[in-house]
């Protein structure tokens, strides 16, 4: 109580900031963190709201995961930041906020080793201010599975020479990202072989602005991207639909987590849409993930094609299916009849599970009959997927 008090006698947002800071700790962390909190708060607000308002918002979410090594990391970040000025702490430790938030520790470790080779050395205002923004704005646009790797290898680039950061950057954004860890990594050490003062050759090579650049990068890439796929397989499922096809990366799938994401390569479909992954390398060469993107996307058809969400509650109750004391079933007009029929049980999960295995054997039969070459191709892909996941 005291030192919220005191953080807002001296500025209400600062004391705001502590509050918030308190409720997300409270009952979550032991007392000692709480009390490294507190006298944290306390120190940075006396030398500026500011400072206290940035230290009330970015220390918690690192108090939060228990972690000291990543604690000592952050402190020692910060009194690199710090030595630049305050000003430069907000920008930079939004990046790492939001990758605590998406539970991604290794990156957030990842993230504060780039920060501290970035700044730790001579640079004017301006430089700061910029590269504070650059630095986290291309974080959140990087993969989810290839966080760390992209990371490393930006702090290994900014190590040897801070001014191939940018074109590096560049590079990520026209191809690059789609490396594996270890295919980025390699492009980095034959970006790294040039003599140090041949600078324009190594920054016009890691931006994929120079021919033989962009010939490494392919020669080294497996992924194939979604835009690659998407042309030709919107002309299938719209030919084998009969209807304009709809195609949409997974994460545009709501309730979507990071987890699933990184989980291997997976389909969704809501009846109006079939989600993809935005990327596929599971297999070390192109045309086998080229393959796995099309089997994807032609099972998943199915539900369209064989009418899975063509469900009709009414129907159900008619056959005795579903059962209600007044014969009607309350309903939201926006849900769907399959969900609500699934609302009926007292165990939903475990309806909405046995559902869907008795629904995939239905149109496993009915790909088998209309299309048994796509069965005989695809089915064994699946089933060593799945037993690969069991181990």
């Amino acid at each position: 109580v005291d030192t919220l008090l005191e953080c807002f006698g001296r500025e209400v947002h600062f004391g705001q900031a502590v509050a918030d800071g308190y409720e997300a700790l409270l009952a979550a962390v032991p007392q000692g963190a709480l009390a490294a909190y507190g006298a944290a708060v306390r120190r940075d607000g006396r030398q500026g709201a500011g400072l206290g308002r940035a230290t009330a918002i970015f220390l918690p979410p690192v108090l939060l995961t228990g972690e000291a090594t990543l604690l000592a990391a952050y402190r020692q970040t910060v009194a690199i930041l710090l030595g630049k000025g305050a000003y430069l702490l907000t920008a930079p430790l939004e990046g790492l906020r939001w990758l605590l938030d998406k539970a991604d520790r290794p990156a957030a470790r990842a993230y504060l080793a780039l920060l501290r080779t970035v700044f730790d050395r001579k640079l004017s205002y301006n430089r700061c201010q910029y590269l504070g923004h650059l630095l986290p704005r291309h974080l959140m646009r990087m993969p989810v599975g290839r966080r760390c790797g992209q990371l490393g290898q930006l702090t290994r680039m900014a190590a040897v020479d801070l001014r191939l950061l940018e074109p590096f950057l560049n590079g990520l954004d026209r191809g690059l990202n789609l490396l594996t860890d270890q295919a980025l990594a390699r492009f980095v050490d034959l970006a790294l072989e040039r003599p140090a003062h041949h600078f324009e050759q190594a920054a016009r090579f890691v931006s994929l602005r120079a021919d033989r650049g962009r010939e490494c990068c392919r020669a080294l890439q497996t992924a194939v991207p979604l835009a690659n796929a998407i042309t030709g397989l919107n002309r299938y499922l719209q030919a084998r639909t009969g209807r304009p096809a709809c195609l949409k990366p997974l994460v545009a799938l709501a309730g979507i987590t990071d987890e699933a994401l990184v989980d291997g390569p997976r389909a969704a479909c809501d009846g109006a849409c079939i989600y993809l992954p935005e990327e596929i390398d599971r297999y070390p060469n192109l045309e086998a993930n080229a393959r796995l993107f099309r089997l994807l996307a032609k099972f998943e058809t199915g539900l369209i094609e064989y009418g899975t969400f063509g469900f009709d509650l009414g129907r159900g109750r008619d056959l005795g299916l579903i059962e209600t004391e007044s014969g009607v079933i309350a309903c939201a007009p926006a849900a769907g009849d399959l969900s609500l029929f699934v609302d009926q049980f007292a165990h939903r999960r475990l309806a909405l599970d046995l559902f869907t295995i008795f629904e995939h054997a239905r149109l496993r039969v009915r790909l088998q009959i209309d299309y048994p070459g796509l069965v005989r191709q695809g089915l064994p892909v699946f089933q060593t997927e799945f037993r690969d996941r069991q181990v």
